[in-house]
């Protein structure tokens, strides 16, 4: 209900014109009864037709009127349906944006995807159609029940009195029919999450021939979703026997009743037909409220699931209203930092390490050794279990994201591009540009150097994620994007990994030159793109274990000296690289 309520408050307007072809639909509901009543005891009794016409044209009006306003309420009725869907999927997806990586790791694509359509529209059928609908069951119900007890008092408090069995059924079976409801709202999360991630793998489905596996998984979980659906339908099956077993029990009672009172001459036959009919417009409203209750339930399941992403906490909560934080200028410093993804396996431990504006450092280390979790704290991904990260003296976690990553430019390890055009995947870095500032920074990035081939140059369609292009071409476009921003903090998350030696050359010295002014922050296995930064530091098991030049840490024999080695040549003899730096790691931790 307060879902609903907050929904459809901006639909006010819309909301009284269907309250309004409710009261108008009734209209003939409340006329049928009396007239029948009329005709059977008055107009046939007389034997003269004359008696029926009256009777039959207000039935006429009344039913035109009615079908009218019920036409124009179910249309309008569809519409609020739908804008309300409209809303809560927007809602959803603007919630998404802002929720942390952490949260997206815990989630599966395919069952965030079922939440916001499948889920969704289930409650659309159990809030918004369903209250719009009650309302209307409701206001037929109390019409109707005042034209029965109008008919026959005795007769209708014996209907209003068994009516309550029908609550009876609902509120027993209730509970079960939301159990049965989130099993299969979550079953189809999980159908569609195994379709999501058979997309997305579809080279190495191809590649391991792994066709077979995939049927059978799709297929088992499409049977899982099979069975839960029939355990709903038969449950739902049962549900209306039971409502319809007390609603023909009851019709019962009333015509062998009624029928006694006729022949002990306390009721007419017309009262009797007229009873009957509009105790059909007391019961079925009735049965239709459990119903809809039945959908309320059901649509409680989605609902749950719903309110999963609905609350979840965004970024930063406490940083609503933050200040901004300065454009890097003098230093970036990082003092005892520290986080662990779970409890018990700390993924960075009391990392110190201060970065001057306008350097270009390096952070190596075998894999696993935390340096991209470095650049996911710098980017303001995770909140730090201890320590800060402060520009200019301003700590980071207190400044606002917005200021944080608009002076940030990244070039991920595993690039994504959207499917659209070469041009609109380098401007997302800064949307107001002009096609000659793109196409600048593409220059710089190299991008050039393969879109002047393309038939459309850099309107060439990328194809979705980029599958149209190379790995190297994608991250020259991801470098282009990058630079576009303008970024006073450049980060490179193993930017030319995926290049070849001749073109990570090119884009090394890319990077060199643009970077001029700018920190640039590396994070990478590849040592011959970072032997010239200004500052090297190596990462091992999470723990900071040496810092300096390529040329100090080489002269060092240490933990740096050693990967160079393995990347070089041979490892020197009697030192098993990674035993060593874990040792290392070990003592300083």
């Amino acid at each position: 209900m307060r879902l609903s309520v907050r929904y459809l408050r901006p639909y006010a307007v819309q909301e009284v014109e269907i309250f309004v072809h409710m009261l108008l639909a009734l209209g003939f509901t409340l006329a049928y009864p009396f007239i029948t009543r009329y005709i059977f005891d008055t107009a046939l009794p007389s034997g003269r037709f004359s008696e029926m016409v009256g009777p039959f044209a207000i039935l006429a009006g009344a039913f035109v009127v009615s079908l009218a306003a019920g036409l124009r309420r179910s249309y309008v009725s569809a519409s609020v349906s739908l804008a309300v869907v409209r809303d809560l999927r927007n809602e959803m997806f603007e919630r998404l944006q802002h929720l942390p990586t952490g949260w997206f790791a815990r989630h599966r694509q395919g069952d965030v995807l079922g939440r916001m359509f499948s889920d969704v529209a289930q409650v659309e059928l159990g809030i918004s159609r369903t209250l719009i609908d009650g309302i209307f069951h409701v206001l037929s119900l109390a019409a109707s029940s005042l034209v029965m007890l109008r008919l026959h008092l005795g007769l209708g408090l014996l209907v209003m009195m068994a009516t309550p069995l029908l609550a009876l059924v609902y509120r027993a079976m209730g509970a079960g029919a939301r159990v049965r409801s989130l099993v299969v709202q979550e079953e189809s999360g999980r159908l569609m999450g195994v379709a999501a991630e058979n997309y997305q793998a579809q080279p190495v489905v191809k590649a391991f021939a792994l066709h077979g596996r995939e049927r059978d998984r799709f297929g088992r979980a499409s049977q899982r979703l099979v069975h839960a659906q029939r355990r709903l339908t038969l449950f739902g099956g049962f549900f209306a026997l039971s409502v319809s077993t007390v609603v023909t029990a009851l019709r019962l009672a009333v015509l062998a009743i009624g029928v006694w009172l006729i022949f002990e001459e306390r009721f007419t036959i017309g009262g009797l037909v007229a009873f009957t009919g509009v105790m059909g417009e007391v019961l079925n409203p009735v049965a239709a409220l459990t119903g809809l209750g039945q959908q309320l339930q059901a649509a409680t399941g989605a609902l749950v699931r719903i309110d999963e992403v609905m609350g979840a906490a965004p970024e930063r909560t406490r940083n609503s209203g933050a200040a901004a934080l300065p454009r890097l200028a003098r230093q970036l410093r990082i003092d005892s930092l520290s986080f662990s993804y779970t409890v018990g396996r700390p993924a960075l431990r009391g990392v110190d390490a201060t970065i001057a504006a306008g350097s270009r450092v390096a952070f190596i280390g075998p894999s696993g050794s935390g340096k991209s979790t470095l650049l996911r704290l710098l980017m303001g991904f995770h909140d730090p279990d201890g320590g800060t990260v402060t520009i200019d003296d301003h700590d980071v976690s207190r400044g606002s994201l917005s200021s944080l990553r608009g002076q940030i430019g990244v070039v991920f390890q595993d690039t994504f591009l959207f499917d659209s055009t070469i041009r609109e995947n380098i401007a997302l870095g800064w949307p107001e540009a002009s096609d000659a500032e793109v196409e600048a920074v593409a220059r710089a990035a190299g991008v050039d150097a393969f879109a002047a081939g393309l038939p459309l140059g850099y309107d060439e369609p990328v194809g979705e994620g980029g599958v149209r292009l190379s790995g190297g071409q994608r991250q020259r476009i991801a470098i282009a994007r990058a630079l576009l921003r303008d970024p006073s903090l450049l980060l490179l998350d193993e930017a030319t990994s995926a290049l070849d030696p001749r073109t990570e050359r090119q884009i090394v010295t890319t990077l060199h030159s643009v970077g001029a002014g700018r920190t640039t922050i590396a994070v990478t296995h590849r040592l011959t793109s970072i032997t010239n930064y200004d500052r090297i530091f190596v990462l091992v098991d999470g723990a900071l274990v040496e810092e300096g030049t390529h040329d100090q840490l080489s002269a060092a024999g240490g933990a740096y000296a050693r990967l160079w080695a393995e990347q070089r040549g041979p490892a020197p003899p009697g030192s098993p690289p990674q035993a060593s730096l874990q040792q290392e790691a070990g003592q300083l931790g």
